[in-house]
C-alpha cells in the first residue's frame, strides 16, 4: 500500500478507526505500521546525530516496531488526532516513549546482571555507565524539544517532522501551508534552539 493515497483523508480514517469501520481500520493500522517502522528506523540510524543511542541496537527495527505497533492496536487516540501533523505526532509520541522504556528495562537489567555475577568488571561498569548516559541524554532531549513545542510550535512540528518522520521540506510546507524556505528556516531555527539548549 502507498501511504500518500490516504494521508489527505487521515480525519475521516481516524473517525472511522474510532468507530469500528472495518475497511478504515484496516487502511490506518497498515498505515500506523509502515509509519512506526519508518519512524523507528530513523531514530536508529548511525547517521542521525540527534536521535542515535548506541543501547537500542540491542533490539531490532523490527521487534521496535512491534512493539509500538502493539501498543497502537490497543489505543483509542487519548488525544486530540484530527489531522495529518496531528496523526503523525501521535506515532512520534508513541516511539519515543517506546525506546525511551527500552533505554531503562536495557539499564535496568545490566544493573541487575552486574549485582547478581558480582561483576565488577571495567567493561561491565561502564557499559551501565554508557547505557545511563544514553538514557540521560535521551531524556534531556525530549525535554528540550517539549520546551521548544511550547516556545515556537511550528519550528518544533517542522524539526519532528523532518528528522523523525523523514518528510521532505516540501511536504513539511504542504502540511503547514507555508514556502519551503521557511520550513528550511524553521528547522534551522529549531536546531539552534536545541543545541542551545544542550550545553546551558
Amino acid at each position: 500500500m502507498n501511504s500518500k493515497n490516504y494521508t489527505k483523508d487521515i480525519a475521516s480514517l481516524i473517525e472511522g478507526w474510532r468507530i469500528g469501520d472495518a475497511k478504515a481500520v484496516s487502511i490506518l493500522n497498515e498505515l500506523s505500521y509502515i509509519k512506526i517502522k519508518e519512524i523507528t528506523a530513523i531514530y536508529r540510524a548511525k547517521e542521525n546525530a540527534f536521535i542515535h543511542h548506541t543501547a537500542l541496537a540491542i533490539e531490532s527495527v523490527t521487534d521496535l516496531t512491534h512493539d509500538v505497533y502493539i501498543k497502537f492496536l490497543q489505543s483509542k487516540f487519548e488525544y486530540s488526532v484530527e489531522t495529518l501533523n496531528d496523526f503523525y505526532q501521535y506515532l512520534t509520541a508513541m516511539v519515543i516513549n517506546n525506546l525511551r522504556d527500552n533505554l531503562k528495562k536495557h539499564l535496568s537489567t545490566l544493573k541487575r546482571d552486574v549485582n547478581k555475577t558480582s561483576l565488577t568488571s571495567n567493561s561491565a561498569l561502564n557499559q551501565v555507565d554508557e547505557t545511563a548516559k544514553e538514557l540521560d541524554n535521551f531524556i534531556s532531549l525530549e525535554k528540550s524539544i517539549d520546551g521548544l513545542s511550547k516556545a515556537h510550535s511550528r519550528q518544533a512540528n517542522a524539526f519532528k517532522l523532518r528528522y523523525f518522520i523523514g518528510m521532505s521540506n516540501k511536504e513539511i510546507g504542504n502540511i503547514h501551508q507555508i514556502s519551503t524556505r521557511t520550513v528550511d528556516m524553521d528547522i534551522k531555527f529549531a536546531k539552534s534552539w536545541l543545541q542551545v539548549q544542550a550545553v546551558s
